[in-house]
């Protein structure tokens, strides 16, 4: 079954992601990370390190 199907239609895909920015900004836990926050097309949060960006 595709997990796909399960999920809620989301209508205003502008307005979704704004209210979940406004949420991943409002966790202190993430202050506190290194690194860049992403979010996919549900809304789910994944970190990303910063990587050295010096090549020698």
């Amino acid at each position: 079954m595709d997990a796909a199907l399960d999920l809620p239609e989301i209508r205003d895909r502008h307005a979704f992601n704004l209210a979940r920015w406004k949420e991943i900004c409002a966790n202190p836990e993430l202050l506190k990370v290194e690194g860049r926050i992403e979010s996919d097309a549900t809304g789910a949060s994944s970190l990303c390190p910063d990587f050295p960006t010096s090549v020698g």
